[in-house]
């Protein structure tokens, strides 16, 4: 279960890519999650095989949780 302080940031797919708002949102969502000193947890929406790829990108972006 993920802290009451954790910042969420929702991503997902379209057509097989992982749609590149959600790295603006793991941008900001950093900051807050430093600010409240809470985690970041990216939520990626999409099948399986693609997702697990954008997955991986928003761990390397800094989600501390995917």
């Amino acid at each position: 279960m993920s802290s009451p302080k954790a910042v969420w940031c929702v991503g997902e797919m379209r057509h097989g890519r992982l749609a590149p708002t959600l790295f603006e949102l793991l941008s900001v969502g950093r900051k807050l999650a430093e600010k409240t000193g809470g985690g970041l947890t990216a939520v990626i929406l999409g099948g399986p095989g693609a997702a697990s790829e954008a997955a991986a990108a928003a761990a390397k972006r800094g989600a501390d949780r995917v």
